[in-house]
């Protein structure tokens, strides 16, 4: 079995067009190469810190970072297949107690920048610990316990009609406050509050 280097490992086949020439280092995944193709980037590119030591990119790599609907939209990853997703689907796959193994989860809230090479080489192999990777707050690890806690949490305050601004910031207004004591959910603004400095949570609030 193919050993998986980095979230580009986990491509399908049918989206790795064809082998370069090139002999190096990937600048994405660090793996040796006789198969690469050159490095070229545009030139409103920013994320050079995010890159390895190298000098091509691998077969792989480059499919996955010449392919701009990795940049574009919002992903599930797994070894049968790749799923662009809306937020609600990648929701309903995030509070899945059974996930295919391995996996990579990415959401963007702009479709701009390749958030993904933050964690670049982190690829999820427990159900339980994981990482989700964004372009809005980096690269997240979570347990599947907090993750379904905090997304009860939610569902409830948003069936409120608390708003997302609200939610990410603690910042309650008065009508929220009077409506939360009226309605008896109070005590779950408090525990909102709590988690309003957790990525995780700015995460889960994106997606609900």
């Amino acid at each position: 079995m193919e050993k998986i280097r980095a979230i580009s490992y986990l491509l399908p086949d049918s989206f790795v067009q064809g082998k370069g020439e090139a002999k190096g280092t990937c600048i994405l995944c660090g793996a040796e190469t006789i198969e690469g193709f050159p490095v070229e980037f545009s030139s409103t590119f920013t994320a050079f810190s995010q890159l390895a030591y190298g000098d091509v990119f691998c077969p792989k790599c480059n499919a996955f970072f010449r392919n701009q609907d990795f940049r574009r939209r919002s992903w599930i990853l797994t070894k049968e297949q790749v799923e662009f997703a809306k937020r609600d689907r990648i929701l309903e796959f995030l509070l899945m107690t059974e996930k295919s193994l391995p996996f990579v989860v990415y959401i963007t809230s702009t479709g701009q920048k390749q958030g993904w090479l933050q964690g670049f080489r982190y690829v999820n192999f427990s159900k339980q610990r994981y990482f989700i990777h964004t372009d809005f707050v980096g690269c997240v690890f979570t347990e599947q316990s907090q993750l379904l806690e905090m997304s009860k949490l939610l569902r409830i305050l948003r069936e409120k009609k608390v708003s997302k601004t609200e939610l990410l910031t603690g910042e309650f207004s008065m009508h929220t406050y009077r409506k939360s004591i009226e309605q008896g959910f109070e005590m779950q603004l408090r525990e909102a509050k709590e988690y309003v400095s957790q990525p995780i949570w700015e995460v889960l609030v994106y997606v609900h």
